[in-house]
């Protein structure tokens, strides 16, 4: 059964009695064997990765929508390819290690007019913005500039962003060794790396070892406390 997704908005309202977000009335409808059609035109959309959950969850909002969904990613059996909304999975070279033979690929993948739009997911996004021109070439893609995403690509520097702006964010603290560490005066908090760690880079592991590990490497740490 067809619906749309105004209809299926209502129908959890009248059932709930809520406001209920219109995602979550979506995916409830869709597990009943209900479809969800596009309100607009049908997008083809590529994904610039499908190992995330981050990305699974787009693929699940997307593809309750109607839209035509492709995933590119290394792994060939990484989360995303085995969604039902997935239409055709992109097995490309991997970002962190070969980033030129990935931008090669994604460039080649969006070049031949099949896609209308490109989603980056996670950190592709700072590689697409350092070649957002060439990008837009071919497809709809919304990236700020490549300085602007470096700057609030880590903890960190997103951090000082709020700061400046006088956005709320949770009590913070930058520290760069376990000195500085037990200073905390109030407890709990919660320990981030300034960025998620890559394959082969220092990061958290919730032991002391590794923290002292990496905080000899100066290294910074937010750690931010819990309200």
């Amino acid at each position: 059964m067809h619906i749309s997704g105004a209809v299926a908005a209502d129908i959890a309202r009248s059932a709930i009695g809520d406001t209920v977000a219109q995602a979550y009335a979506e995916h409830t409808l869709c597990s009943l064997g209900w479809m969800i059609f596009p309100e607009g035109p049908v997008m083809r959309i590529l994904l610039s990765e499908g190992a995330s959950t981050s990305a699974r969850e787009a693929i699940t909002a997307l593809g309750l929508r109607g839209h035509h969904i492709e995933v590119c990613d290394p792994d060939p059996h990484c989360l995303g390819r085995f969604s039902r909304f997935v239409r055709k999975f992109h097995r490309c070279p991997p970002l962190g290690t070969d980033p030129h033979a990935y931008l090669a690929f994604i460039l080649d993948r969006i070049s031949g007019g099949q896609f209308d739009v490109l989603l980056p997911i996670h950190e592709q996004g700072l590689l697409f913005a350092k070649v957002r021109e060439r990008i837009a070439r071919h497809v709809a893609v919304a990236l700020p500039s490549f300085e602007s995403y470096l700057r609030a690509l880590s903890k960190v520097g997103f951090n000082r962003i709020l700061s400046e702006l006088g956005l709320p964010q949770p009590a913070t603290r930058i520290v760069t060794g376990v000195k500085e560490l037990m200073e905390a005066k109030s407890f709990p908090v919660f320990l981030r790396p300034r960025s998620a760690p890559r394959a082969g880079e220092p990061g958290w592991s919730r032991t002391t070892r590794n923290f002292k590990r990496s905080s000899q490497r100066s290294i910074p740490f937010m750690a931010l406390r819990s309200r």
